[in-house]
């Protein structure tokens, strides 16, 4: 059986005709063998492609042109010329400057001249195109760069009015070398920075706590089977819970009275061990003990600004505690490889006992939510705790608005209100109430939670996770888990509703490349093999006493364009 393939000459940019019917499927035995000619009347359509003369580099073009099969074509030294090559295989010509091979006058006349080019992609091989990096050269348009690259100048001023979006960055980053290389350079982040305002971060999905019933404690936005999915290490995958993540670290706690503390940075694999902290608490406080940690990173306190990597910067782990009617707060500092604890112990209310929710960071406090309408203050600074108190709402969570506002989103009913405070006075102001019902139709006619016993403590709308920079928020509804943009009102369904999955933590990942530094111990220490100056600092928790143990790291770094 004869196999009709798509014919394609250079490129799929050069598309020659569509009745290529040499190549054959054959039912094997000992008569088998390869002809040239026709063999059958059965032809099977739309078999496949042939691409002539299809290769990455002009040497190849020229070692095909010398080889048994043409080297009677090549009439002239000149046909070798890598210019010429170029400008041939760019043009849609013949490299051997002859006639079409065809049979009527009419075929002749009509694949006479150059190949007309195009720029379609349809029906191209799916392979092809997942794998556009690895086979660019075989996509439309891919000759014809080789050949016309711009000045540098001209890719700049394409590239810096590119909207500041992650997906477009990287989908820009894929189209050249040229493209790739500038959005990568200093210089250009710099302008892009000035034009379009700081990065931000874009969330990949979202981390749980749920025991059962989700196969994975990471869920992408696009799917479970996504690349992208992450997975902690396996010595740390039973015992340990999320707690916080920031600028694309994860915090994680054992979870105990006297708490040790995990950071992971899935990108790198990277990850440390924090010691318990019990060495300043009661001895006798007990089950009494409730905490809750905040995660801070010091990217902007040591002249680095926004070109800090956050994942190799210092950072903070605010511990806040409720024990024996007062509560206290403890900070750890990667630079000092200590513990710092707060000198006042503040009487505790009885109604005002820590809520699970995580915490949210603006600067270098951070603000968790009580029991009670209440927010507490942690000045990582100054170590103080201020209270005051929120709009009223059991279902509410704390984020970050503008940058450096403090927030809150509510939950009533089916409305979702947005609130911004100012902790100094404690008065707070509506922004917006949004209707969810407007937003996503068929929430008013769906089940209500009580009707389903795994859900029967659940409200009709939650909030369950909050993207770090507090432009979306992650809902739990009966008609599944939701990401929702404040800003575009854009609702999209990343999970169905599971059990035990009240409270989520998104992860965000930067998209601009940064600079590449360390900090331990108040030392810079640059991407090369260096000794670490906390030797704890890799322990593998195994023990809770400081390794004096010297150890030789090598820092890998992951960067959004590549």
């Amino acid at each position: 059986m004869h196999l009709k393939l798509e014919n394609y000459m250079y490129s799929f940019e050069f598309p020659v005709d569509h009745s290529s019917w040499r190549a054959t499927a054959h039912l094997f035995n000992e008569r088998t063998g390869y002809r040239h000619s026709r063999q059958s009347d059965l032809i099977l359509a739309d078999a496949g492609w042939h691409c002539s003369f299809c290769f990455r580099e002009i040497r190849e073009f020229a070692f095909k042109m010398k080889a048994y099969s043409h080297a009677d074509r090549v009439r002239r030294e000149s046909f070798l010329d890598p210019a010429r090559i170029q400008r041939v295989i760019c043009s849609g010509d013949d490299l051997f400057d002859m006639l079409p091979e065809e049979y009527t006058f009419r075929d002749l006349f009509k694949k006479m001249g150059p190949i007309p080019s195009s720029a379609s992609a349809v029906h191209l091989p799916s392979y092809l195109i997942k794998n556009a990096d690895r086979f660019r050269f075989l996509l439309p348009a891919a000759l014809a760069r080789a050949a016309m690259s711009l000045p540098d100048e001209l890719h700049l001023e394409i590239l810096k009015y590119l909207p500041p979006y992650p997906q477009i960055l990287i989908r820009a980053s894929a189209v050249c070398r040229e493209w790739r290389r500038i959005l990568r350079d200093p210089g250009f982040l710099r302008l892009y920075r000035a034009l379009h305002g700081e990065p931000s971060a874009t969330a990949l999905g979202f981390f749980h706590n749920a025991a059962s019933g989700v196969r994975r404690r990471f869920v992408h936005i696009s799917g479970a089977d996504d690349p992208a999915s992450l997975s902690l290490p396996s010595s740390y995958r039973r015992g340990w819970k999320f707690v916080d993540c920031r600028h694309g670290r994860v915090l994680l706690s054992d979870g105990g009275w006297c708490p040790r503390f995990l950071l992971w940075h899935p990108m790198t694999g990277e990850h440390h061990v924090i010691p318990a902290i019990d060495h300043f608490l009661p001895s006798d406080a007990g089950s009494n003990r409730r905490n809750n940690a905040g995660l801070l990173c010091l990217c902007d306190d040591h002249g680095e600004g926004p070109e800090m990597v956050c994942h190799a910067s210092p950072f903070r782990v605010a511990v806040v505690f409720c024990v024996l009617g007062y509560k206290t707060a403890c900070v750890f500092s990667s630079l000092t490889g200590q513990w710092s604890t707060f000198d006042t112990w503040y009487p505790l209310l009885e109604s005002s006992g820590l809520r699970p929710e995580p915490c949210a960071v603006l600067g270098n406090t951070v603000y968790q939510q009580l029991h009670g309408n209440v927010v507490l203050g942690c000045d990582t600074d100054q170590q103080i705790l201020t209270e005051f108190l929120r709009p009223k709402g059991s279902h509410a969570r704390l984020l970050r608005v503008d940058h450096d506002v403090l927030g809150l989103a509510v939950v009533l009913g089916f409305t979702l209100q947005l609130w911004t405070g100012d902790d100094t006075n404690g008065t707070w102001v509506l922004r917006n109430n949004i209707d969810m019902v407007g937003v996503l139709p068929g929430l008013s006619t769906a089940p209500l939670p009580r009707t389903d016993s795994r859900f029967s403590l659940m409200p009709p709308v939650k909030i369950i996770g909050v993207v770090e920079d507090g432009d979306v928020l992650f809902l739990w509804t009966m008609l599944g888990i939701f990401m929702f943009s404040l800003k575009s009102k854009e609702l999209k369904q990343v999970h169905e509703a599971a059990t035990n999955m009240e409270i989520v933590y998104p992860y965000s990942a930067s998209y601009l490349p940064l600079s590449w530094s360390r900090h331990f111990n108040g030392q810079q220490v640059t991407s090369q093999p260096a000794i670490s100056a906390n030797p704890w600092y890799l322990s593998d928790g195994g023990d809770r006493k400081r390794r004096r143990t010297t150890t030789t790291t090598r820092t890998r770094y992951s960067n959004g364009l590549d």
